[in-house]
């Protein structure tokens, strides 16, 4: 995952990943989170994250970094583990951001509480 992150931190100018059923976990979510967090995806419009293990820890880490990048429109975070504490942590995000204009969470295990968060922003 480190090795990744080193390798995207040199590609300023792309807009569109797909890392989607990686197994990058939390670290990975980090180092992304990281990055973004510098400006290095300040062009990025499209993230799937899908199906990497991402837990509530990385997804904040993720997220708060992610707050950084104006460009970004779509995120998918589906089929992850983030539960009500991840998804949080994704409306928290969501109302600091005004550019997402689409986020994935299928089967995340998101309950009541969670889909409360996430409405409220």
């Amino acid at each position: 995952t480190t090795c990744v992150a080193a390798l995207l931190s040199n590609c300023k100018e792309l807009s569109f990943l797909d890392l989607g059923w990686n197994a990058i976990g939390d670290s990975g979510a980090v180092s992304l989170g990281h990055l973004f967090a510098m400006g290095h995806f300040s062009r990025f419009a499209h993230l799937d994250l899908s199906g990497n293990w991402l837990e509530p820890f990385g997804v904040g880490r993720l997220v708060a970094g992610i707050e950084k990048c104006t460009a970004l429109q779509h995120l998918d975070l589906s089929h992850n583990m983030l539960g009500d504490d991840g998804a949080s942590r994704v409306g928290t995000m969501m109302g600091r951001s005004s550019c997402i204009s689409s986020i994935l969470l299928m089967g995340n295990r998101i309950g009541r509480m969670g889909a409360e968060n996430l409405a409220e922003g």
